[in-house]
């Protein structure tokens, strides 16, 4: 077990203004997700009524495993950024520079081979120059957003994180819409709408607010880089683990149940997708106070878990309930295509719930720094899916995939749980020994 170092133990009206900064931090930056929110809606309906089915359908299989692989292409560096800078805030322009170069040489190298080995893995057939435009897009110049993001959260600017996030959605809706209302949408242009996107994000957010650390770079050496490798490959199975979790369903359902019926899954997957927005800001207000309160001790975190989870629930609950009776709105926004959408999404809406749930114990156990059990976790639960995913496709459709995912989901909550109580136990009775030999 890593050795926690002891420190004050925060005092109760610390913690109520602590809450209150993170509450009035989430809900900025929901504010700015609430835009994106918007902004995505409109872009998933004119790329599904633009692509149509079939087409959509390979889209969504490649775009779940390039979001999967993401964070191999960054080796955990965002994930790095908001600890070093949470506890140093000092680190930006070196863990920027160091992010920098491990994206670049990494994501790049990762474009390549995605390129010939995604159409074989997936079993689809795909045009390649739109598969190595996606794969840039998503490898390289959104892990790089990714990387901004995570210095900016570090930082607890979500302010100007919810801009990155809001420019980057505004900028591919821009692109997509050009082509949508002009000579109509196919695989290659889409996909090269949605890299002229995502770089003019990057080099937006680089101009207004990279000046100091990412701008003008500074010298990296290997050693800035070598420091956190072991950390951030353990980051980086976790979080590649939680895409290919939630994203395998898409991924296997066209060369198991035909592109139609991966489509329908797809859609409703999307727009279930879409709920986490809000809880995705709440958490990312909470990840950097987890990592000093990890710094401190295992209760200090739990106590902000204890505090956050209702919050958490008080949102997917209602959230949930309500999109599953606004689901059969679906057919006609998507059209006659997508009818099976409402079902789909019927089914997997309740997964918001169970997420509310692990995703904050997820962070608790990251802000301990106990990185390899996360991404042990998620490799053990992603197996369970994967195998889950095998058995009941051929037989349930699309319905298999999503108990899949519940069983999954399910899984991880108890690995979770398991491992918080664990760790609290044990320091426990540290401390009581401690207590004895002072005694």
């Amino acid at each position: 077990m890593r050795s926690m170092p002891k420190g004050p133990t925060p005092s109760r009206s610390s913690e109520q203004s602590g809450m209150r900064r993170t509450i009035e931090g989430s809900l900025h930056l929901f504010s700015g997700q609430l835009f994106r929110l918007l902004v995505n809606s409109i872009y998933f309906l004119l790329v599904v009524r633009g692509l149509g089915a079939e087409d959509f359908g390979r889209y969504s299989a490649v775009q779940a495993l390039l979001t999967a692989l993401v964070p191999f292409s960054a080796l955990g560096f965002p994930v790095l950024a908001i600890r070093a800078i949470a506890r140093d805030p000092q680190r930006r322009a070196v863990i920027w520079s160091g992010g920098l170069r491990v994206i670049l040489i990494f994501g790049g190298g990762m474009s390549v081979l995605a390129t010939f080995l995604v159409p074989r893995g997936l079993g689809i057939s795909f045009p390649m120059l739109a598969l190595i435009l996606f794969a840039i897009s998503e490898l390289i110049l959104f892990a790089l957003v990714s990387l901004i993001t995570g210095v900016l959260q570090g930082d607890e600017r979500l302010d100007r994180m919810a801009r990155v996030l809001v420019g980057l959605s505004t900028a591919r809706l821009a692109m997509v819409a050009i082509l949508y209302f002009g000579p109509g949408l196919n695989l290659v242009n889409f996909a090269l709408s949605h890299m002229a996107g995502s770089l003019l994000c990057v080099l937006g957010a680089l101009r207004a607010y990279g000046r100091g650390w990412a701008w003008p770079p500074v010298a990296a050496g290997k050693g800035a880089i070598r420091e956190g490798l072991r950390d951030g490959i353990t980051i980086s199975l976790a979080a590649s683990g939680r895409g290919f979790l939630m994203g395998l369903g898409s991924m296997l359902l066209p060369a198991m149940a035909g592109l139609t019926e991966a489509a329908q899954y797809s859609a409703g997957y999307r727009v279930a997708a879409f709920t986490l927005v809000p809880l995705q800001s709440f958490m990312a207000a909470l990840y950097p106070r987890f990592f000093r309160r990890g710094a401190n001790s295992m209760a200090s975190g739990l106590a902000l878990w204890r505090r956050s989870a209702p919050l958490a629930l008080a949102y997917a609950i209602p959230v949930a309930t309500l999109l599953y009776f606004a689901a059969p709105l679906l057919e006609p926004i998507l059209g006659d295509e997508f009818a099976g959408a409402t079902p789909v999404l019927q089914t997997l809406i309740w997964i918001l719930i169970i997420q509310a749930l692990y995703a904050p114990l997820g962070d608790l156990i990251s802000g301990a720094d106990h990185f390899s059990y996360r991404s042990g976790s998620i490799i053990v639960a992603l197996l369970c899916n994967l195998g889950l995913n095998l058995w009941l496709i051929p037989d349930f459709g699309w319905l298999g995939a999503v108990l899949a995912a519940y069983g999954a989901q399910f899984l991880l909550l108890l690995f979770y749980a398991v491992k918080v109580a664990r760790l609290s136990r044990v320091e426990l009775n540290a401390r009581k020994a401690d207590e004895g030999l002072l005694e």
